[in-house]
């Protein structure tokens, strides 16, 4: 993972490039996770979800996630813009701690179409 510009590490208190954005999660929800990012790439197409994740002072939070793939020169590693929103402020001293379920998630045509298959529906707890 690597992050562009001072605001996201100032906002977070801590500097995620090189960090491995599935960490702690289980192999299966790591491998479905690179699959939807790879076919975004391959397609190309774009992908929207919407999770409910609990931080770590308990509460649930809703959040959307749109991942688009970003054009490159050959040879170069693969690029994404995210963009995320959430239904209400995180506070500072407040992480993401647990990804609960996602309620849905979609392809988004760039015009390439969309893949036959849907994306998966990554879920899990510990």
């Amino acid at each position: 993972m690597r992050f562009h510009g001072t605001a996201l590490i100032e906002h977070w208190g801590v500097d995620l490039t090189g960090h491995d954005m599935h960490g702690d999660r289980p192999a299966s929800f790591k491998s479905q996770s690179m699959e939807t990012l790879r076919t975004c790439v391959s397609h190309p197409c774009g992908y929207v979800t919407r999770v409910v994740y609990s931080t770590s002072k308990g509460r649930k939070i809703q959040s959307e996630i749109l991942q688009l793939p970003l054009a490159v020169k050959a040879g170069r590693a693969h690029r994404f813009v995210c963009h995320a929103t959430q239904d209400m402020e995180v506070q500072l001293e407040e992480i993401a701690e647990l990804h609960i379920q996602t309620r849905a998630s979609q392809w988004i045509d760039l015009g390439a179409g969309v893949p036959e298959h849907p994306p998966f529906e990554l879920s899990w707890e510990p």
